[in-house]
């Protein structure tokens, strides 16, 4: 079964803390904010775009500071999404928040966010992603904290 292209933000403020949003369909998971590339759609492209939908945060905001992967990871016991994909190749984009004062909007895929340490990020990232976390974690930070 294919993988589905998709992009992962890692939106970071001034502290080094991590944008995570709690998604609406699962109460208690948190995770990195994230979405499919459309067909023809470059990956930066499909970014920016990821981010605005999801976070309400525009290039006014943030400033991409670097990308890397891509990585993949499948859902666990042979789940499948609606789409047909057995999990997802995701590419990391590191955005930089330069608006401290910005306002996170909420919506239909996250009901709140928070900052939180990267350690603590991969922490409450679900099993099947935290590999993927922590290579781009890695490739951007170094060591994690």
């Amino acid at each position: 079964m294919n993988l589905r292209p998709n992009v992962a933000l890692i939106v970071i403020d001034g502290a080094g803390k991590i944008l995570i949003g709690e998604r609406t369909d699962i109460a208690g998971a948190w995770q990195l904010p994230q979405g499919g590339i459309d067909t023809g759609e470059e990956a930066e492209t499909a970014a920016w775009r990821e981010l605005a939908e999801e976070t309400g945060l525009t290039p006014a905001e943030v400033t991409l500071a670097g990308k890397s992967g891509p990585f993949s990871y499948r859902l666990p016991n042979g789940a499948v999404v609606a789409r047909g994909f057995a999990g997802q190749e995701q590419t990391y984009f590191l955005f930089r928040l330069t608006a401290p004062t910005a306002t996170l909007r909420p919506n239909d895929e996250f009901r709140a966010f928070r900052w939180e340490e990267p350690a603590a990020v991969l922490a409450l990232a679900v099993d099947f992603k935290r590999p993927c976390y922590a290579a781009a974690f890695r490739e951007l930070f170094g060591e994690t904290r």
